[in-house]
């Protein structure tokens, strides 16, 4: 589902993360040689992200990556992305994160939140 509201964009989607029959050895992340299913990254804005009782993502603290909590089937997690870090000036900072390789088929939903493309993003809050 893709919303243009207010000549915005935003998108939400089932996400599906099916069992690998293949692994090529670009697929090891260069930081910890771990399997990856998704390279690491930083979203641009908000993202709310039920992972259920599925594993796999990881957040990087402190020079290394830890597992996000699984959501379960009632809770979501709330990444604020770098445009977001800026606009606040840093009080919340954006999180890198990955997805590593698990062994079944790992379903997620994902809202990412975009600005409206009108949006003055020039200044932080505090000027």
């Amino acid at each position: 589902v893709v919303s243009t509201q207010s000549t915005g964009f935003s998108a939400m989607g089932l996400r599906n993360y099916p069992i690998r029959r293949k692994i090529n050895s670009n697929m090891y992340s260069d930081f910890d040689g771990t399997l990856l299913r998704e390279l690491k990254h930083i979203d641009s804005t908000v993202t709310d992200l039920s992972t259920f009782n599925n594993g796999g993502l990881e957040m990087l603290y402190k020079n290394q990556y830890s597992a996000a909590p699984a959501t379960g089937e009632n809770g979501f997690i709330v990444n604020i992305g770098k445009l977001v870090d800026d606009l606040i000036d840093n009080k919340v900072p954006s999180v890198r994160h990955r997805v590593a390789e698990v062994y079944f088929d790992r379903y997620s939903i994902t809202f990412f939140l975009g600005p409206q493309f009108d949006a003055d993003i020039s200044k932080s809050m505090t000027g």
